[in-house]
């Protein structure tokens, strides 16, 4: 005999969900836990046991901590929307909104107790703790593994790492099992007491040309010292590519007048300048004078140097998508 399903409380009175949602499920594990795992909904087996992730979403969940080291016994796990909505629909569904409207008595204690890192599971997480709604094209992976600290509401000051709902990895994604470990691996490291956070980037937005010249020199200072552990990462930017990324881009787009070239050497800092004098000269410096050159789809950008006159590009030129691809194929292209 299956268990009865739990209660609503009072709190669910009016909620458009209070007949047509079944059941209710508490959230479990300590308050306390450095770690809160926020997921979509209960489930059907959730609600039966009364417990959040104890299906087969739930058994995924269990073996994907286990890979990344975390006892699921010690973690917080809760939902976003803490009944079953009718056919398990939720993304989407007439309903959404309003029920997690209504749900936010029981949400956002729970984001307010005392975790480091929330680790979002699926998108509507992902967009109900980052506060994205109303933004277009917000996917999971390229959020994955990037960590966010919440500004303002219930879980300020905290830092989310998002990641994809087990329920996906389970219906067949299971290439992204260990996309999902690393991302989990990043939220366990972010409990430690030394942890201080990602480092701020510097971007430097059209600098002087004196500016622009002493940032070169750096680089080609840092390079001399250490030829292979320096590299220089190029890009460039067209009217095609304006709010698109390289890999969009079709045979319809055959522009090749340049508008500006990014440079990057350090993780935490880079520089955009317009592609004209005097600029330009700089800019034929750093690439004639480059080691280790890499690119962001170099089919695209290194044809179009050439045409501007750039003959000599770097000792190599490294294509990141191309080694993307060959180390890890199985994988979404995304910047997450």
């Amino acid at each position: 005999m299956p268990l009865p399903a739990r209660q609503k409380p009072s709190g669910c009175t009016s909620c458009i969900l209070e007949h047509k949602g079944w059941g209710f499920v508490l959230p479990s594990g300590p308050p306390t836990s450095p770690i809160l795992f926020m997921g979509e909904a209960a489930g059907h087996t959730e609600v039966l046991t009364g417990n959040p992730f104890t299906g087969i979403a739930g058994g995924t969940l269990s073996r994907l901590c286990t890979r990344a080291g975390i006892n699921r016994e010690t973690v917080r796990i809760a939902n976003v929307l803490s009944c079953e909505p009718p056919g398990d629909w939720l993304d989407g569904a007439p309903w959404q909104h309003s029920a997690m409207a209504q749900c936010a008595q029981y949400r956002e204690p729970v984001l307010a107790e005392p975790h480091r890192v929330i680790v979002t599971l699926g998108a509507i997480a992902l967009k109900e703790v980052l506060d994205l709604w109303g933004y277009d094209g917000v996917r999971v992976q390229d959020f994955h593994g990037c960590m966010q600290q919440v500004e303002y509401g219930p879980a300020a000051g905290k830092w989310v790492v998002p990641t994809y709902h087990p329920s996906f990895i389970q219906r067949g994604a299971t290439n992204l099992t260990d996309v999902v470990r690393f991302d989990l691996e990043r939220a366990k490291a972010a409990t430690r007491p030394e942890f201080a956070g990602p480092q701020p980037a510097t971007l430097h937005l059209d600098p002087s040309p004196t500016a622009f010249q002493l940032w070169a020199s750096g680089y080609l200072n840092e390079l001399r010292r250490n030829p292979e552990g320096v590299w220089l990462a190029v890009d460039i930017e067209t009217k095609d590519k304006v709010g698109r990324d390289e890999g969009e881009l079709s045979a319809a787009d055959t522009s090749t007048k340049i508008e500006r070239v990014n440079f990057a050497y350090r993780p935490d800092e880079g520089i955009t300048v317009p592609y004209e004098e005097p600029y330009r000269a700089t800019i034929d410096r750093l690439l004639s004078e480059a080691g280790i050159v890499l690119m962001w789809f170099k089919s695209y950008d290194q044809p179009r140097l050439h045409l501007a006159g750039h003959r000599t590009i770097g000792r190599e030129i490294w294509d990141l998508p191309w080694a993307f691809h060959h180390l890890q194929s199985d994988l979404p292209l995304g910047l997450g």
